[in-house]
This record gives structure tokens, C-alpha cells and sequence, in this order.
């Protein structure tokens, strides 16, 4: 059977490729997902220059801005947010009312937030904030880069809707300000005393009941009052003190920093008052998390804000080379432009996420007979046991990996006897029992002898699952050759897996089905009975810290369908390696010019009579030792015993990777680049990116 890759310009943004398999319809691989998303204000479409100010009503841009959302099928109603408009419209339908022309002008300035502030505390707002306080909608979300005056903004706001509204006829108008600090809460109220020591009304005798620093509380005479807490993943109060607080009004500030579990006990306050607003800021962290989504998931019913450092007075291109030059690039689009960018630590960037995306379903895979198929097993207690299995398959002389069918066994009676039962089923469907089965070993160890006896209780079915079931324990070592001296060199089987999976990501290895890029709320208590999509859970795999050593600690949350993907992945690199191409195996970077046609290419001359050839047969003979005494274990610290694995030609680039990347200090991705098809295609066999 041929399978052909085709590629076919479909727009301005590249080329897509589009796999023609025998049996199967074409797949496009590539869904671009950032065209379900449209900024109102394009900083990115126009260089990331300052708007300066307005060429028309922001009112007048946001109606059009949701009507083309609209138009283009990316929202269900032609306008999303629950507003009234400017809040000096109210103030036109009194025009033909019988107040006094001096009554309408004091009803007009009290009815618009920034003729107030300029007129109780002289204070003059930017253009844009202006249409962050005049704007009505009940939820708005500011991503806006550092010092464009978003707490300022926020604090006027708040004083504003406190002395407008005052005491209510049953109760207080009450105001909540919360931050991930402390001292974040002290400043947005400094702030706010500033504001009223300014003010001749607000700073009139009587006119603050109380003014409380710990905690933070300013209550006016009228009735209404604010008070703040600290409620983040690092303030070590988590929900405690929010938990059972009342609002009209809701301020979170740096709202990327507080912990979502916070969040959505502040959100279950608005339950009790349905006109209460909302109103977060922050600067993007890279983290895709409640702000991310307000943003870019329209139908939630959050008006964006979206303004870059360039708009700030202070701006200039002094201040901005400065930052560049002791910014990352991608700390530098966080901090100053209020873009998201990749994900922070997260392990698979999330531009190589999406290129994975394809328009297949699991029911449009049919077996193909020249193909590899790897099943990855992830047992659990709690969360179930999760099954994916992955096709190999040689596309005009590349690898790729894809996903063809995937299982949770929930949890429920006779959940492990179940697991094997479909393991085995599906084991006869896609590799007719040919197929290569690894498996988490640290809650899976029974049912793998069980597996393993039943080639002993039942020789005629030839299942041969003593050599084909891998059990793999996390916690250990892998043992593969060095490159350069050909010696046995140990590495992390985590890492070394995880390795493997990102590698094959980057290179465009990989595809999914659409289904699986899913944006599933994750709670604790329904985790076993969700549907959380293999994409999801690579956008949350992140990188927690590296040990002394460099050794990275991945994060711990709901990743067992991932692990049984990376488990398949891996049981690819190690068991069909040889099915690469010679120019895979060379495509390796070498630190200090090790891997080079040239002897003048190496800092030390001594090494220089090392072979710097691994040979394919060696590299098939490692991948077939396996140790006879490989015993199952359950998950055992780092220090316990290791259980070694033979790795292959793609193994020993991984091993060469993790051992540069760790000295250097890099993450797990690759930062070198190739000109050709491998190092020696070019002097040095390498470049900077």
C-alpha cells in the first residue's frame, strides 16, 4: 500500500500537508484553532505599534467587532457581552427632562467615572482608560502589559461605583478586591486613599465611617464599603478567607496569579447577585488558564481589553530597547505586549500542539497491514485505566505516529479484568497480535503476570505477551549506548520518554483527531468521569522543577491518557527504530563539535580518534535486549532498584539531548537548528537559532 503526502498552498499563512491513505479518506493535518479567535485591536496584524488613541466610539468598534465575529460564524449571537453601552448614555435621556440645566451637568459628571475623577481628584485618564471605566459590560477582562495604569484604572472604578451607589434600601453596596498578594491588596487600596485624600467630597469629616488596614476595608458613611483580601496559589490562605464574602461589584487584579480553585469559589459569590460585575486584570503568565479563556472564549460573555506598554505616556524607544535587552522574547510578548504566547514550563510548546491537530476520527482508522502498532497502557486506582493505541506508518520516507484509538476503563467492578480483556481485544484488532504493549508498571503489575500467564495457560493462541507486554516503572533508569564511546550510559525513564514524545512532536511526527484538543473543566471530584482529551492534557503537562542534577519534575495532575500515549511513543522508538531512514539516525547534535566529518571541528584533538559511527545493526541489536529478570514494580523513589531497557538509534539521540540540555541549563526542547538534512550537510553541522 503507498501512502503519499501531499502538500497544497490553502492560504497566505503556509502550506498544509494533507495525507492520502489507501482505505481512508485524506487527512489534513494542522488545524490552525487561532481562527476561532478575533482581536478587536490587532496589535500583532500591525506590528505591535500604539494606537495612540481612537479613530471612532469604542462602542461603535466593539458592536461591529462581534457583528463580524458573527458574520463569520465564530460566535452564536451577534453580540456576546450583557452591556448598556457608554455610561453616559444614561446620562443623555435626561436632556428633556425638568432639572435644571446646572442639575443635568452635576448629573452628568456623576454619571460618567472619569468627569468624576476629574473632577474630585484632577486626575485625567489615558484614552484607554477612559473606555475600560466608561465601558457598561458586566464582565470585562484587561490583558495589558506592565505599567499602563490598569490598578489606577480600577481603583477610580471602584470609589466611583461606591459613592454612586452608596447604601442600598436592604443592605450595603459592597465591593471585593482581591490579588494573589498581600501587599498587591495594600497597594490597589494605598491607592484608593490617595485618590480620596485628594478628593474635597470624599475627604469631607464624616464622610469615611471606617478605614481598616489589616484587613483591608474602607466603608463609607452612606452605606457602601470595600474590602480586600489576598486569595492565590500563593498566599497560603487559598479560599479560606474569600469563602462566605458578598459582592456587587468584584475586582481581581493579576488574576493569571491566583489559583483557579480560588477563582471558582469568588465566581459562586455572583450566584446570590446576578447583576453583579466583574472586572480582572492581569498580565499574561503564558498559562493558559481562566483569563486565557475569557479572552479567547467568547460565548463566556467577558469584554476584552487588550492594550501593549506602547500605549502608556511613558513609552519610548529608549524604555523599550532596554526591556529587550533584558527580556526573553517570550517574557518580553508577556510582559509588555499582553500576549499569551507558548504556555510557561510547559513541556510541548503549544504551536507544535496544534500542529498535530487532524481531520480524522478514530472511527475512520481502519488496520493497515505495513504498518507498526504500539498499544500504551496507564493503570489507575481512582482515575481508571487508560489505553491508546498508536500507528506508525511510513509516509513518503517519514515516520508518522498517529492515533487511531483510545479507551478508559472508568471505575467500577472488575475494572482491571475488564482492562485486559479490551487490551487483548484491541491487541487482535490493530496488531493481530503482533503489536508491542507497554505499560505503566506502578498499579499494573498483577495484571501484567496475568497477562504473562496466560501465554503459559493458553500456548495454542501463540499471544507471545511474555515478549510483547513492556511493564515500565517510572522511577528508574534506562540504559542505552553513548553515542561517542559506545558505553552504557543511564538515563531517567520518565524523562527519557518524555523526551521521545516531544521530540517526535517538534519534528511533525504526530497526528490527532480534532476530538482531542478538548477545554474540559477539570474537578477534582468528577476526574473520573470526565473527557479529558489527550491535547488538553498536553497543554497542562508542565515542568515543576529540576533537581540538583537537572533531572526535571513533571507536573501531577490528570495526565494518564498522555502517559499512556507517551508510553506508546516510546515502545515505537524502541522496539521499530530500525524503520528510520539513515539520515534520522545522523540528524543528531553533539556538544563540543562531537558528530563532525572534520577533526579541526573538535575543541579537544584527542577525541578525535574516537569512531563516531553507530551502526545499524548494533543499534537493532540493543533494541532487542530486554533483561530475562525484568520483575514489575510498584511507583518507588529515584534511589531504588532500576530496571534497564536497551534503546535504539532515536534513543541515542534522546540520551545525547537530555545529557547537553541538563549541562546547559535548557529545557527539554532543542535549541539548535540544521541547514540540510543532518549536521554534516553543512561546516560544523549546525547553527544557532
Amino acid at each position: 500500500m503507498k501512502r503519499r503526502l501531499c502538500m497544497s498552498n490553502q492560504d497566505d499563512k503556509g502550506k498544509q500537508q494533507i495525507i492520502k491513505i489507501e482505505g481512508e479518506k485524506p487527512i489534513k493535518i494542522g488545524i490552525d484553532h487561532s481562527e476561532s479567535y478575533m482581536a478587536m485591536d490587532d496589535y500583532k496584524a500591525n506590528g505591535y505599534k500604539a494606537m495612540l488613541k481612537r479613530d471612532c466610539h469604542f462602542c461603535k468598534k466593539c458592536v461591529n467587532y462581534y457583528k463580524d465575529m458573527y458574520d463569520a460564524g465564530l460566535t452564536s449571537e451577534p453580540f456576546m457581552p450583557t452591556c448598556e453601552g457608554d455610561y453616559r448614555l444614561l446620562a443623555k435621556k435626561l436632556e428633556n427632562s425638568d432639572l435644571s440645566e446646572e442639575e443635568k451637568q452635576h448629573y452628568k459628571v456623576i454619571q460618567d467615572p472619569v468627569a468624576w475623577a476629574k473632577f474630585e481628584f484632577d486626575w485625567e485618564a489615558r484614552w484607554y482608560q477612559e473606555e475600560i471605566m466608561r465601558c457598561s459590560s458586566q464582565f470585562k477582562a484587561i490583558r495589558a502589559g506592565r505599567r499602563v495604569g490598569k490598578t489606577e484604572a480600577m481603583s477610580v472604578l471602584a470609589l466611583w461605583k461606591l459613592f454612586t451607589n452608596g447604601g442600598l434600601t436592604d443592605r450595603q453596596f459592597e465591593i471585593l478586591v482581591l490579588a494573589p498578594y498581600q501587599p498587591q491588596v495594600a497597594k490597589i487600596f494605598d491607592t484608593m486613599r490617595d485618590f480620596i485624600g485628594r478628593s474635597s467630597t470624599l475627604n469631607m469629616p464624616g464622610m469615611i465611617k471606617r478605614n481598616v488596614l489589616n484587613p483591608q476595608m474602607i466603608e463609607f458613611s452612606s452605606g457602601g464599603v470595600i474590602r480586600g483580601w489576598s486569595s492565590g496559589a500563593h498566599s497560603g490562605a487559598k479560599s479560606d478567607k474569600v469563602r462566605g464574602q458578598d459582592a456587587d461589584f468584584i475586582i481581581m487584579d493579576e488574576v493569571d496569579y491566583i489559583n483557579d480553585g480560588d477563582i471558582e469559589v469568588i465566581m459562586a459569590i455572583m450566584a446570590s447577585h446576578p447583576t453583579c460585575e466583574l472586572i480582572v486584570s492581569s498580565t499574561p503568565t503564558g498559562i493558559r488558564k481562566k483569563l486565557y479563556n475569557w479572552c479567547y472564549d467568547k460565548s463566556q460573555g467577558f469584554k476584552e481589553f487588550w492594550f501593549i506598554s506602547a500605549e502608556s505616556p511613558s513609552w519610548s524607544p529608549k524604555v523599550e530597547h532596554m526591556f529587550k535587552q533584558n527580556y526573553s522574547k517570550t517574557g518580553f510578548d508577556r510582559e509588555f505586549l499582553a500576549e499569551f504566547g507558548d504556555e510557561a514550563e510547559g513541556v510541548f510548546r503549544s504551536e507544535d500542539v496544534n500542529r498535530t491537530l487532524a481531520d480524522y476520527t478514530y472511527d475512520d482508522c481502519v488496520p493497515h497491514t505495513d504498518s507498526k502498532y504500539v498499544i500504551g497502557v496507564d493503570w489507575g486506582k481512582t482515575t481508571g485505566t487508560h489505553i491508546v493505541v498508536t500507528e506508525a506508518m511510513n509516509v513518503d520516507g517519514k515516520i508518522i505516529y498517529k492515533t487511531v484509538e483510545k479507551h478508559i476503563i472508568r471505575t467500577q467492578e472488575f475494572q482491571q479484568i475488564e482492562a485486559i480483556k479490551k487490551i487483548m481485544d484491541l491487541d487482535k484488532k490493530w496488531g493481530n497480535q503482533t503489536a508491542f504493549i507497554y505499560v505503566d508498571a506502578g498499579y499494573g503489575h498483577v495484571q501484567v503476570e496475568m497477562m504473562w500467564k496466560y501465554d503459559v495457560d493458553y500456548p495454542q493462541e501463540r499471544t507471545r505477551y511474555k515478549e510483547r507486554v513492556k511493564p515500565i516503572t517510572m522511577n528508574t533508569n534506562i540504559e542505552i549506548s553513548d553515542p561517542v564511546s559506545g558505553l552504557p550510559i543511564k538515563k531517567p525513564v520518565k524523562q527519557f520518554m518524555v523526551d521521545a514524545s516531544c521530540r517526535a512532536v517538534e519534528m511533525r511526527q504526530v497526528i490527532f483527531p480534532q476530538s482531542e484538543d478538548t477545554t474540559t473543566r477539570i474537578v477534582p471530584s468528577e476526574i473520573p468521569f470526565a473527557d479529558i482529551g489527550i491535547l488538553q492534557q498536553m497543554r497542562n503537562f508542565k515542568i515543576i522543577k529540576y533537581s540538583p542534577t537537572g533531572v526535571p519534575t513533571y507536573s501531577q495532575d490528570y495526565e494518564h491518557t498522555l502517559t499512556a500515549w507517551m508510553l506508546a511513543i516510546m515502545g515505537h522508538v524502541l522496539e521499530f527504530s530500525d524503520m528510520k531512514k539513515i539520515e534520522y539516525i545522523m540528524d543528531v547534535a553533539y556538544s563540543l563539535g562531537f558528530g563532525s566529518d572534520s577533526d579541526k571541528d573538535y575543541e579537544f584533538p584527542e577525541l578525535a580518534s574516537l569512531d563516531r559511527e553507530v551502526e545499524l545493526e548494533e543499534a537493532k541489536t540493543f533494541q532487542k535486549q530486554v533483561q530475562a529478570d525484568l520483575k514489575p514494580q510498584k511507583r518507588a523513589d529515584e534511589d531504588q532498584g532500576e530496571n534497564l531497557i536497551e534503546g535504539g538509534d532515536l534513543g541515542l539521540y534522546v540520551s545525547r539531548r537530555q545529557t547537553i540540555t541538563r549541562t546547559r541549563g535548557d529545557s527539554v526542547r532543542p535549541r539548535m537548528g540544521y541547514y540540510g538534512k543532518s549536521p554534516r550537510s553543512n561546516y560544523g553541522g549546525r547553527r544557532n537559532i
